[in-house]
């Protein structure tokens, strides 16, 4: 896998502007921030080389994406929420809710607090005045490390676990992203090399290295790791610092509120997440992730079609693996490298993964997922450079060609009447207008260059429609599920592959 460098850099320069009070990262929901997060980690674990000062601290780089300036910190969390939700057919009480929107008020104030103090101390050149403003920037290193420990646990309650997951990303992603920058940078700041490896870099790897020998995480433990002690009295230091400082006193609130947590985490009885916290973060993504397609619920419709069934269903899912992909396991992927090990094939050919839209129409033909299986990981083909279509009443039948060679042709090849769009080598498909029902009754196909091509089919057998775009992909592939030669003939489904493109580099 390529990394798109420039865009990558591009995307993490504005999330910095953002970070040190600039323009404001403008996103309505979480698919706009893909491509942010996306470049972060990329930048974190060394798949985008001499960036400058971009290699400083990435947390704040993270925060200005996730909490948006003058915005409800809560805004992007909650869109994530509810579209599992919907997905599942299952809701978090309303009491879980508040309790996990106070959460991320209290991420969002511990996250603004660290950026305006990182932020200062970038701009420092005196040495002594330095150093001073390190040891604040340790002190709130410390607090919102502990804030986001202590929380974390409610994001993992064993009844919410699915709905919460993309939630539960967000806030593992920015507690290893705090780890990693303390462990790049903590002895500039101040640390001793022991504190790093002994506390920093520890917390890390429990969180992220699977090992035979593993306990339950620091949360839930029968018996306190040999870090907690010295943890509690950090915070405890870092509350009076702040108290003595005259800080924001919700601020603060989130601290003591940590310190309780501390000192009770190992009561019996205390604790508040599920069996699944005894994992690291990325074996608790794919656990509740698998569990999570389990229970998706098929969309409903009033038609009664041959092939609807089975396409409503396989539909629900890719909606579900797709939302999981962006938010959860693609953050997931990168997690277990951003202290320094190197980032291994594998893990660099899941960066790319094909997201899939469909079947829009009926029948599942030609869908690499099911209700068993989720869409497999492959490698990139060749770009799309042309799409033959042949269409009258609806669409007769579909052709794609990738790089210099034609694919499958979908459908009756002497159908209706042709019509061919062709891309030029650095244009790509941005989104599709398709109409459907009975037939797939018309596409109309939308390049990153503002040209339409199309639309292609009349619409007669379709009631149907919808606009299929992900912001930050581009289309890779299209199937056709089902092709009837009996009056009215046509194609009856079709299903769009998207690849992120940050991943069509060099």
């Amino acid at each position: 896998m390529g990394i798109n460098t420039d865009a990558a850099i591009k995307y993490a320069q504005a999330a910095l502007n953002a970070a040190r009070g600039g323009v404001v990262i403008d996103a309505s929901d979480a698919n706009g921030i893909y491509s942010y997060v996306f470049s972060i980690f990329a930048i974190g674990v060394g798949l985008v080389p001499e960036v400058g000062p971009l290699l400083a601290a990435l947390s704040s780089l993270l925060g200005a994406v996730i909490f948006p300036s003058k915005k409800d910190p809560n805004a992007l969390w909650n869109s994530l929420r509810k579209q599992i939700e919907t997905l599942i057919g299952a809701k978090i009480q309303e009491s879980q809710v508040k309790i996990l929107q106070k959460k991320v008020e209290g991420f969002a104030a511990n996250m603004k607090a660290f950026t305006r103090v990182y932020n200062d101390y970038e701009k420092i050149t005196d040495a002594k005045e330095k150093a001073k403003q390190a040891e604040t920037l340790r002190t709130l290193h410390t607090a919102f490390l502990a804030v986001l420990t202590a929380g974390i646990p409610e994001f993992q309650v064993e009844d919410y676990a699915v709905a919460a997951l993309p939630l539960f990303a967000q806030a593992a992603g920015m507690h290893l992203t705090l780890l990693s920058d303390g462990i790049k940078h903590g002895e500039a700041w101040g640390w001793t090399k022991n504190y790093v490896k002994d506390n920093l870099q520890a917390e890390f790897d429990e969180h992220t290295v699977s090992s035979p020998k593993r306990i339950r995480a620091p949360h839930c433990r029968a018996k306190p790791s040999q870090r907690e002690p010295s943890q509690q009295e950090a915070l405890k230091e870092s509350i009076a610092t702040g108290e003595a400082a005259g800080w924001d006193a919700e601020l603060l609130d989130t601290w003591r509120d940590a310190l309780e947590f501390q000192s009770n985490a190992t009561a019996p009885g205390n604790s508040t997440a599920g069996p699944g916290a005894t994992l690291t973060y990325p074996a608790y993504v794919k656990k509740y992730y698998e569990k999570g397609r389990t229970l998706v619920k098929p969309y409903s419709s009033k038609g009664g079609e041959k092939g609807l069934e089975e396409a409503l269903h396989a539909i629900a899912l890719s909606d579900y693996d797709t939302t999981m992909i962006k938010n959860v396991l693609t953050p997931a992927e990168f997690w277990p490298y951003m202290a320094g090990k190197k980032m291994p094939e594998s893990a660099l050919r899941a960066l790319d993964r094909e997201i899939f839209s469909g079947p829009y129409g009926r029948y599942t033909n030609g869908a690499t997922w099911d209700a068993k299986k989720q869409p497999p990981v492959t490698e990139r083909g060749d770009n799309i450079t042309a799409v033959k279509v042949r269409h009258y009443q609806d669409v007769d039948s579909l052709q794609v060609q990738y790089g210099g060679h034609w694919g499958h042709l979908f459908g009756d090849g002497k159908g209706g009447v042709e019509a061919q769009a062709n891309l030029a080598f650095d244009e790509y498909i941005e989104a599709i207008d398709v109409a459907y029902g009975e037939k797939i009754g018309q596409l109309t196909f939308f390049s990153d260059k503002k040209k339409k091509h199309g639309p292609y089919g009349a619409g007669q057998h379709s009631h149907q429609k919808s606009t299929v775009k992900h912001e930050g992909f581009g289309l890779t592939s299209m199937v056709i599920t089902n092709w009837e030669a009996h009056a009215p003939p046509g194609c009856e489904g079709v299903i769009f592959g998207f690849r992120p493109l940050l991943g069509a580099g060099p």
